[in-house]
């Protein structure tokens, strides 16, 4: 599991910044994860450039990196970046899922559960949650911003594990305090619709900013709604 700290020490960081990258040129999968991660968001250290983030997390995943798989596979799923394949996506968290990823393998459940691009399987989709949660919950100390993400989701949700809500925002806000632009926006949702905490449209604005500030799209879409 590729830990956070390279991205965050990559901030405002030119020489990291350059290193990063020419060690992604050169081929380091892990690099061309980062720099790809870096490259999605703003005030990082390098602009924003969707076109040149999915190439990088497309060579990283071509050179087997587990976690660049689901976080491609996440992009042909959800994200306007890309033209939209269900198919691509699913073949992506199979892989990441097979490399040994428990984000991988979590996102192959929620395949299962609501029939993207494979027939539905609640069965299935069950026994893949409970697994994913299992190894990811394992791994929450280590306190890498994506697995908390996804620990709290696996709460917020239900996905193999008890929903608890308030479980959820504990973990989202730990990542989110870490700099994790999508748990930054999740914590803001929380604070708005009371999930997981007490309502307070003051605090949601503000993870909401910290987001959109970083240029993730659901917390830029957020504030104009909120305001």
């Amino acid at each position: 599991m590729v830990l956070a700290g390279l991205l965050a020490s990559c901030t405002n960081n030119n020489s990291k910044v350059s290193d990063l990258i020419k060690k992604a040129e050169q081929g380091d999968a892990a690099a061309q994860l980062e720099y790809g991660r870096l490259l999605k968001t703003t005030g990082n250290g390098v602009e924003q450039d969707w076109k040149k983030a999915v190439e990088m997390l497309q060579r990283a995943a071509d050179n087997g990196n587990a976690d660049a798989q689901w976080e491609l596979g996440l992009m042909y799923e959800f994200s306007n970046q890309v033209t939209q394949d269900e198919s691509k996506a699913l073949e992506l968290y199979r892989k990441s899922a097979d490399a040994g990823s428990p984000i991988g393998l979590y996102m192959l459940a929620h395949c299962y559960q609501h029939g993207i691009a494979i027939e539905e399987d609640l069965a299935v989709s069950d026994s893949l949650y409970t697994q994913s949660f299992n190894e990811l919950i394992q791994l929450a100390p280590q306190e890498d911003i994506y697995v908390l993400n996804f620990v709290g989701s696996a709460y917020f949700w239900g996905d193999g594990v008890k929903l608890d809500r308030q479980k959820a925002f504990e973990y989202y806000l730990i990542s989110a305090n870490k700099g994790n632009p999508e748990t930054q926006y999740k914590v803001g949702n929380c604070y708005e619709t009371g999930q997981g905490t007490e309502q307070d449209l003051d605090q949601a604005i503000i993870w909401y900013q910290k987001s959109a500030a970083q240029g993730y799209p659901d917390a830029i879409e957020a504030l104009a709604n909120v305001n």
